[in-house]
Order: structure tokens, then sequence, then C-alpha cells
């Protein structure tokens, strides 16, 4: 598979092998790089701009031999999403204990809450994140009955909602501006997750708005994990 048909969550601290070509030069820095070493074993965090990055754990000369330079617990180099976006790689499902070990050391540089990290895990989501910065939303604000669109940066659980912040200023009034905290609640739409904003300017007795709470109670009863985030 190539990045863009991947979840986020499939990928977020779990383990990959790319076949690169020659990436695998750029780590010739930390460990000696054969012609033939074109597979790259890497794990997956964010870095603290937000991008995906890739740092290599490995490289090797096939999918099923790509150990050198495991011992080394620094990473060998650091991809970010759009350096290996068009790259194939397949999904280690059972990684090595040395896999493990090394990966540690790299995640402990993850500068994030436990309250963002909350949102990161919830695989519910994977369909409105951006493919490049996973913690960026695309979430639907609702004013004077219509839905509008807009880009929200994930901050952590509060009480009751996703909290996030509004990255862009809105184009029309919807009651909310650039850069203010927003709360986000995630709804059934057309058997998907949407994430809409509890902020909209909405009144209580809307039609819209009643079948949005409806929508709120059926999705937080199907998927316990929304719920159990929000209590923790």
């Amino acid at each position: 598979m190539i990045l863009e048909e991947s979840r986020f969550t499939e990928l977020y601290h779990k383990y990959q092998i790319f076949e690169v070509d020659d990436l695998t030069e750029e780590c010739k820095d930390m460990i000696d790089v054969n012609v033939d070493d074109c597979f790259m074993l890497t794990t997956c965090m964010i870095d603290k701009a937000g991008n995906l990055v890739f740092p290599v754990l490995a490289i090797g000369n096939a999918y099923d031999n790509c150990e050198k330079g495991l011992d080394i617990l620094e990473p060998l180099a650091t991809f970010s999403s759009f350096d290996i976006v068009s790259y194939e790689f397949d999904i280690v499902e059972q990684p090595t204990f040395k896999m493990q070990v090394k990966a540690a050391s790299i995640f402990e540089s993850e500068d994030v809450s436990q309250e963002l990290s909350q949102v990161r895990h919830i695989k519910e989501l994977d369909m409105q994140r951006d493919i490049h910065y996973p913690d960026i939303l695309n979430v639907h604000f609702l004013s004077d009955g219509k839905f509008y669109r807009y880009l929200v940066e994930s901050i952590e659980y509060n009480s009751k909602f996703i909290e996030g912040r509004l990255l862009k200023e809105p184009e029309k009034d919807i009651g909310i501006h650039q850069n203010e905290k927003v709360d986000i609640v995630p709804v059934l739409l057309n058997n998907q997750i949407q994430l809409v904003s509890a902020n909209s300017s909405v009144h209580v007795n809307d039609e819209t708005f009643e079948k949005l709470r409806d929508f709120v109670n059926e999705i937080l009863e199907e998927y316990p994990e929304i719920e159990k985030g929000k209590k923790s």
C-alpha cells in the first residue's frame, strides 16, 4: 500500500517496511549502506510541527531481511510523510522485541500530552484527519441550518467533547474565530463518523440540531472507546 491508502492509527507507533530504492542513502552517516539495501524498517510518530514522520529503525535488502542498524538506538534517518508519500510499504504485523525497544527510545522525544494522545488513538477519527498532519481534523460547523467545514487542530478531551483550535478565520460568521477553542462532537452520518462543532450558532429547537443530538447519543453507544476517552 501507499500512504493515502492507509489509516493513521494503522501507522502511529506501529512498524512498516518500505521499498525505497536509493532513499536509504540518507542513512549512510549512521551505517554502511550497500547498493542492494533498498528496504527500510520504520516506525511512525508526529514531530513538534505536527507532521507525520517515519524514523528509520533499520535497513536491508529484502522485506524479510531488514535488520541492519537495529542495534543503534538513534534513528538511522527520519523521513516526513511528504518524503515517502508515493513509496509502497507493508505493515509489520508482529514486531520483534528489538524493534519495540528501539522505537520506545525514539518515542520519548515525542512531546505529547496524555489528553492529545487519547485523541490520536481513536481509530474512528481517521477518515477526518489530514494525511500529513493527523492532529488536524475536518470539522462541520452548523450555522443557520447549514453546514460549513473548517480545519481544527485537536488538543485534548475535556469533560464532554474533543477540544480543538480553529486554524483559519471562517469566510462566514459562524460565531467562532481563528485560534479560538472549539468543542467537537463525533456523530454518525450516512454510516460514517463526522465531526461537528458544538460551538456553532444553533437554536435548541432547531430540528437539525435535535437530529444531531440523537446521532451523538447513538455514536456514544456504538463506540465505547470514545466514551471511555471522555471519562478518562
